[in-house]
């Protein structure tokens, strides 16, 4: 379901564990998205996966990296560095484990060779059409 309303607003209309998928997209700052996580973290089920996108950005003022750091070493990640990053945290490394590792890797050179191709085509493709 599409909510809108701030991250703060929408927290008091879900219950705990009641989250299966969390995507985090919200204010860059280190603060603002370590609160989003504080902030949201028990609503995620125990099974759950909470999304970072822009893990990999370090200019802008942004501070995810650094949060991503620190949440690496308590949690199993994948991540995706391509387009600005994409950090996939699974809460119960336990459930996860045949996805962590090799399975992991792999994955993660799939979809990043995939999207840096992606990336290439479509630049190329805007330097044909300024021609």
């Amino acid at each position: 379901n599409l909510v809108r309303m701030t991250f703060d607003e929408a927290r008091k209309k879900y219950k705990k564990n009641s989250i299966d998928i969390l995507h985090i997209d919200g204010l860059h700052t280190y603060e603002g998205v370590k609160h989003d996580f504080d902030t949201w973290i028990d609503a995620v089920h125990e099974d759950g996966i909470v999304l970072f996108h822009d893990t990999a950005v370090k200019k802008w003022g942004f501070g995810i990296y650094k949060l991503w750091d620190e949440l690496k070493k308590d949690y199993a990640t994948i991540d995706f560095p391509h387009s600005f990053g994409l950090g996939v945290l699974f809460k119960n490394r336990e459930s996860y484990s045949e996805y962590i590792g090799s399975m992991g890797l792999l994955l993660q050179a799939y979809y990043t060779a995939w999207a840096t191709a992606r990336e290439y085509r479509f630049r190329w493709r805007q330097k044909r059409l300024k021609q």
